[in-house]
């Protein structure tokens, strides 16, 4: 999955963009073509995106979308990757130091992919791990019952894990989607400086981090109308991310 990723990215990167909202508008629309057509889609892009942007994500032959497919296709529900504490252990022998470990709550995969591309734009360096946490209960609590007991508990069980030095945890960007929120709506809301800030000045005073969450959230169609939503509808999702918490690692 990780020479999909790192295909994906020099993709994107090689558009020149290099605004949050405008990498995270892009990474959605192209996980989204690959499961709708482009109308709804060339509406969002029409609000988010410059011209030359979107004619580039919009084009019929955009290579992103068939990477972002296999992607997909591999982080299909794995109920191996559903107890924390042996992804916890396969991290251990993976990242050998770190010095901040972050858990962002309902953070997605197109989230991790936009942190990582922006974070190589600034001059960092950081690679998204094969490992992730399959969250078959699709909820907050399936891991901090096995690990922590709240959000911040977890960062800082998997804080003392890892030998790291701080522990953190921002909460807000669930609560974006905890009601249904329209996409255009959803993108307009993300707080992204407010995140990445954090993250900056983590680096700024630690050689590392890690960055997790707990779980994702869905995209539904609902009547021609896209929205992001979480806990998970019972049915219509045409991208489900809220069993997958995914692992990033950044230094300088």
């Amino acid at each position: 999955m990780i020479e999909e990723v790192e295909r994906l990215v020099r993709i994107v990167t090689e558009l020149g963009i290099d605004e949050l909202s405008n990498l995270h508008t892009t990474y959605l629309i192209t996980f989204l073509r690959t499961k709708c057509g482009n109308d709804n889609l060339r509406r969002i892009a029409e609000s988010f995106l410059t011209y030359k942007n979107r004619v580039a994500v919009l084009d019929p032959f955009f290579k992103g979308v068939k990477i972002a497919s296999r992607i997909l296709d591999r982080l299909e529900l794995n109920i191996e990757h559903s107890d924390i504490k042996s992804v916890m252990s396969k991290l251990k022998r993976r990242v050998k130091d770190v010095d901040v470990t972050f858990v962002i709550d309902c953070f997605s995969p197109i989230e991790f992919l936009t942190y990582l591309t922006k974070l190589r734009f600034d001059g960092f360096q950081s690679k998204l791990l094969e490992i992730y946490f399959t969250n078959i209960g699709e909820v907050t609590r399936f891991l901090t019952a096995q690990a922590g007991g709240t959000i911040r508990g977890f960062s800082e069980h998997l804080a003392e894990f890892l030998n790291a030095k701080v522990h953190d945890k921002y909460s807000y960007f669930d609560k974006l989607v905890h009601k249904s929120i329209l996409i255009n709506d959803f993108l307009r809301s993300i707080p992204h400086e407010d995140i990445y800030s954090r993250i900056v000045k983590f680096l700024n005073s630690y050689e590392s981090i890690l960055i997790t969450s707990d779980h994702g959230y869905d995209v539904v169609n609902a009547d021609g109308l896209l929205y992001v939503t979480h806990p998970s509808p019972s049915k219509g999702s045409i991208l489900k991310f809220s069993n997958i918490a995914m692992y990033l690692v950044a230094w300088r």
